[in-house]
């Protein structure tokens, strides 16, 4: 529950700091609401193999997603 409201209380945050710092907000997006979010949520519901799996699963994802939002921001920059 608590890894639920810790989650809104940062998009509101984002929500704030995206009209100034979208590049601070940027980071926060990623760092906290996906890999400190997922792991609480994952580590309270299934221990610590549940948090190793989702940790792998983060790595793969980011990995891939990467590629997309470099690709988009190639296509941002010079399109």
């Amino acid at each position: 529950m608590y890894s639920l409201l810790a989650t809104i209380a940062l998009l509101i945050l984002i929500f704030l700091i995206g009209a100034k710092q979208p590049f601070i907000a940027g980071l926060l997006a990623v760092i906290p609401i996906k890999i400190i979010g997922t792991a609480l949520i994952t580590s309270e519901t299934g221990g610590r193999d549940s948090l190793q799996a989702s940790v792998h699963g983060m790595l793969v994802g980011q990995f891939a997603w990467g590629f997309i939002l470099l690709g988009t921001y190639l296509y941002i920059r010079y399109a």
